[in-house]
């Protein structure tokens, strides 16, 4: 089995979900105020323990926000980069 944001996206919606999401945001949006982009990698250790996958699904849901937007590279999920979307 793999990773599928369509599966994992209900996770986004829970009250854990919720204040993770927003943790992410906040920090990731302050990063790339700093930095002009930032991966996926230091995006899931911001969001804490938890599963993976529904880790992942935080990041995609900003993407699905628009809040960020993803600069296509070849590699690894956690390897993914992102730039601030507006």
């Amino acid at each position: 089995m793999s990773y599928s944001y369509q599966i994992e996206r209900p996770f986004v919606f829970t009250e854990k979900g919720q204040e993770k999401l927003l943790a992410v945001r906040d920090w990731t949006l302050q990063q790339l105020t700093v930095a002009g982009a930032i991966r996926a990698q230091e995006m899931l250790s911001q969001a804490g323990p938890g599963d993976s996958w529904a880790l992942m699904a935080i990041i995609d849901r900003l993407v699905e926000l628009k809040d960020i937007r993803e600069i296509p590279t070849d590699g690894a999920w956690q390897h993914r980069v992102f730039v601030r979307q507006r």
